[in-house]
């Protein structure tokens, strides 16, 4: 029986994982449905436009699938040539948004979400 299935749902002979595939547009989708459904609101409220979010996620979504699609062309003696420079290069960006985010002071937040030594309020009845 899990021979049936194996022989089945293998992707052993084709060009890309199907099954991989389809479920990462199935996560896109889902994203997108929950994006949408929990910003008509606000968006409506903020633009006039209740699919403003929407719009764009989608639009955030298309530009995903095209650098994907461009990163599937290139060959994998590409990747794993470059591959540790981009790790590298991925770990310092990652490093810069904390220092340079870290200063941002949006909606008032400042230093407080990076902060280490912070702790959270007390509350009266926890005195």
């Amino acid at each position: 029986m899990l021979k049936g299935l194996e022989q089945r749902f293998t992707t052993r002979h084709q060009s890309f994982d199907g099954w991989l595939l389809l479920s990462a547009l199935a996560l896109m989708l889902i994203g997108w449905v929950m994006v949408t459904s929990a910003s008509t609101e606000i968006a409506a409220s903020l633009t006039g436009n209740p699919y403003y979010f929407s719009i764009r996620h989608g639009i955030f979504v298309l530009a995903a699938i095209g650098v994907g699609l461009l990163a599937v062309r290139l060959p994998l003696w590409w990747w794993r040539e470059k591959g540790p420079m981009l790790l590298i290069l991925g770990l310092a960006l990652l490093v810069l948004v904390l220092l340079v985010g870290a200063r941002s002071t949006a909606a008032g937040a400042g230093f407080r979400w990076a902060s280490s030594t912070s702790r959270p309020p007390r509350s009266p009845s926890c005195s």
